[in-house]
């Protein structure tokens, strides 16, 4: 059979090339015009170094972006090499091994950071990452924002003290970059940002909402493809343009009737990070069952954690979106989530993806599946791959595992 050729949505991924670009000429040129360059690892608040005119890297996009350009497996084997573990997440693998080499696809050599900021609200992980970057860059300022998990029988009381803990934390970083190298902190610019992100998240959300239509308009693998905006320009008021320009674009689509997949038969909601090296062969092989892509918590996360940012109150807003991150949630709040996307965009069945190296998504991911279960009657599918390493799986084991859960699906 002929692969069904993915029917992208052209116009705003034009539009989105040029912002990469800009992206990328923004690092490279900070050292010359005296912008500091401030490494974000996670969800740190970008806000708060855009309100001193920092030039912001997002070192999760990079390693997705390494992926999708081939060059994440040898940038890894090359960390390894200096002693890393395998084991170790492989997007950090993937971003020492550009710092150490000076690799980079998207542009030039990785910029020297001035600083670096992360958090633990996604990921324990960042820890070591920030770690990893002041070794090979001694000497530079790092803040690590400390977010207590959110159990399920938390209390207001033990919710606000988690809250009042990251703003004191968040207020720390705000002091000491006011001044920080002759940069004064914009408490206006710091709200605009902050109203720039929440109306960007909001936009975002209601993008992927559109994939609540039957039969799905555009694939999962779009949004995906499309999260730069949301995860690299926080805080910048073209983010919210571009999804909206680009909900635009699916309307018409549903106006017309479009179907990303042809004679769509099954929706399929996928759980756990795309796996980057694959978006292409994944699209193509599931729409030769006739199944699309609809929803993933992953990517709709990125969005829904920031849609309530509030510039009368920007240091709060923050805080409520580090705490309620979904990786930072209670098992049974993780459940709810994911069972009402699964009800949401109407799935008729889950791909539990374990990322081989990201162990904040495997740890409870199996639990909250089986409950799913329970809960909606949506079969899942477990495969193991991993974003940003293709030696940690089998190419052939995944297509297999999803080849015979479409024809059991089809089988009914």
């Amino acid at each position: 059979m002929e692969p069904i050729k993915m029917r992208y949505m052209t116009t705003q991924r034009e539009k989105m090339s040029p912002m990469v670009r800009a992206y990328w000429a923004e690092l490279d040129q900070a050292a010359e015009i005296g912008q500091p360059v401030v490494y974000c690892l996670g969800m740190v608040p970008q806000e708060v170094f855009r309100a001193i005119g920092a030039t912001v890297f997002f070192g999760e996009n990079f390693g997705s972006g390494c992926a999708v350009a081939r060059v994440s497996e040898e940038l890894c084997d090359i960390t390894e090499s200096r002693g890393f573990p395998v084991e170790l997440c492989s997007y950090i693998r993937t971003h020492i091994g550009a710092m150490i080499t000076g690799r980079n696809p998207m542009g030039k050599t990785l910029p020297k950071p001035d600083m670096v900021a992360y958090c633990n609200s996604r990921c324990t992980a960042y820890a070591g990452w920030g770690k990893a970057i002041q070794e090979l860059f001694p000497g530079i300022p790092a803040f690590a924002i400390d977010v207590p998990p959110m159990r399920d029988d938390l209390s207001r009381d033990e919710y606000s003290q988690a809250s009042a803990h990251v703003q004191r934390q968040i207020e720390e970083i705000i002091g000491f970059v006011d001044g920080w190298r002759g940069h004064r902190f914009d408490s206006a610019r710091f709200e605009e940002a902050i109203d720039n992100t929440g109306k960007g998240g909001r936009a975002f959300v209601q993008f992927q909402n559109t994939l609540r239509t039957r039969p799905a308009p555009i694939s999962l693998i779009d949004i995906f493809i499309q999260l730069f905006p949301i995860v690299c320009l926080k805080g910048r008021p073209e983010v919210a343009e571009y999804y909206t320009a680009a909900k635009a674009e699916v309307d018409q689509r549903i106006a017309e009737g479009f179907s990303a997949v042809p004679e769509e038969k099954f929706r399929i909601y996928w759980d756990g990070i795309a796996i980057w090296t694959r978006l292409k062969t994944q699209f193509e092989q599931l729409a030769r069952h006739n199944a699309a892509l609809v929803a993933s918590v992953y990517a709709f996360n990125m969005a829904d954690s920031v849609t309530h940012y509030d510039p009368a109150r920007p240091v709060e807003s923050i805080a409520d979106g580090l705490l309620n991150g979904f990786t930072n949630r209670g098992l049974q709040a993780k459940i709810d989530y994911v069972s009402r996307m699964v009800t949401d965009f109407e799935a008729d069945g889950i791909i539990m993806q374990v990322s081989r190296s990201c162990k904040p998504y495997f740890l409870d991911e199996f639990a909250v599946m089986k409950e799913v279960l329970k809960r909606t009657g949506v079969p899942f599918c477990e495969v193991h791959g991993d974003m940003a390493d293709p030696r940690l799986y089998s190419e052939k084991e995944i297509e297999d595992r999803i080849d015979a859960f479409l024809t059991r699906l089809a089988a009914g």
